[in-house]
């Protein structure tokens, strides 16, 4: 589920890739303040631009300036989604065109009181391009910019650093200097490389039967791999990672309550999305008063799973299939039966074989990515 400009947002939950665009400012001494614009290159016009970015914790994010040049535009209110902050601009009368190929969109401001050096990583780039004056096309790209935030090792307060421009306020820090947008400004380029244009997984080749449903999930910032290159569609699917699937989808909500399980602690990738699950019924963990954390998921807690979250959602879950074609129907537990006989028939669950279901089989993830991709495009539409 995307978040888009206008009528819906871009859902931004990416990796960075390996090759990292790395850029430095040094801020004066004292300086508090630091202010990195933000300029697009491109060769078209945009009906709005979102960005997605996250920062060390010596820094705090403090606001988006939208830039002058934007009048008419609405600013985006700020999100945090998944640990990284979006913010923006969208026009729907109004048209943006670069100037000379570029177009200054604005500033992000942070507030920066140590000594030591921060990152701010931009990481996704959702771009509203304009075909013409009625038609406009969405196109998400990862941008992968770095920024090193610092101070001067050798210089002292107020006096001008050789290799920054603007003078003795540091290069984005105020003070006696201004901002040299050519050097100190993340630059989105029409070089960066559109999301759904490609896949880094080498173990997911054109041809497979679940290359589709995997570049799905990609594209849609539902699964990530186990590393920048390898997605693993064979290993198997623990219940901490299909509940945190469900808890992006639903747009990552703010959670105020931990989980009761005695196996999930506080503080892990995993928490949060337990105890949304749990406030809200999607799981009931094994009644032991354990979840099974790093359990891998069977085919029917799969079915349980997805069912609730659909009854969650308020989609008609009335559907149910005759599963007496399945010789193992039998075992099914009766917990999870009902579930199952809705989830094939609506074809998000099907036969291992023509005869057997296996719901006490574990699920791989190239069977989730496929179970979500069926039940995102097809059950939830």
């Amino acid at each position: 589920m995307k978040r888009k400009i206008g009528i819906a947002l871009i859902l931004a939950l990416v990796m960075i890739f390996s090759s990292v665009t790395a850029m430095a400012i040094t801020v004066d001494v004292g300086v508090t303040e630091v202010k990195i614009p933000v300029i697009i290159d491109l060769t078209y016009s945009v009906a709005g631009v979102e960005l997605s970015f996250e920062y060390t914790s010596g820094l705090q994010f403090v606001s988006y300036e939208a830039a002058s040049s934007l009048q008419g535009a609405t600013e985006l209110p700020d999100v945090v989604e998944n640990g990284r902050t979006i913010v923006g601009f969208y026009g729907s009368d109004n048209r943006f065109a670069p100037q000379g190929g570029q177009l200054n969109i604005g500033t992000l401001v942070f507030s920066y009181t140590g000594n030591d050096a921060q990152t701010v990583s931009v990481v996704e780039t959702g771009i509203i391009k304009l075909l013409d004056k009625d038609t406009t096309e969405r196109e998400t790209r990862k941008t992968p910019i770095a920024i090193t935030v610092n101070r001067p090792s050798t210089t002292e307060p107020g006096t001008p650093d050789p290799d920054t421009p603007g003078g003795g306020g540091g290069s984005l820090g105020g003070g006696g200097g201004g901002n040299n947008t050519d050097t100190d400004a993340i630059i989105i380029t029409d070089d960066e490389v559109a999301l759904g244009a490609m896949m880094p997984f080498t173990d997911v080749k054109e041809g497979d039967w679940f290359y589709d449903s995997v570049k799905y999930v990609f594209d849609n910032s539902l699964m990530n791999g186990v590393s920048d290159t390898l997605f693993a569609p064979d290993a198997n699917l623990t219940r901490a990672m299909l509940v945190t699937i469900l808890y992006r989808l639903e747009g990552s909500p703010t959670v105020t309550t931990s989980a009761s399980f005695t196996d999930v602690p506080g503080g892990q990738w995993y928490s949060d999305a337990i105890a949304w699950a749990e406030t809200n019924e999607i799981v009931n963990g094994y009644g032991d008063g354990r979840f099974g954390t790093n359990d891998n998921i069977t085919r029917e807690q799969f079915a349980v799973i997805m069912y609730n979250y659909a009854v969650k959602k308020g989609h008609d879950t009335s559907a149910a299939a005759d599963l007496a074609a399945y010789t193992d129907e039998g075992s099914i537990s009766s917990w999870a039966l009902n579930a199952m006989k809705w989830a094939n028939a609506e074809g998000l669950i099907t036969g291992r074989t023509a005869t057997t279901l296996s719901p006490g089989g574990t699920a791989t993830r190239a069977e989730a990515a496929t179970i979500l991709m069926r039940f995102v495009e097809d059950f939830m539409k």
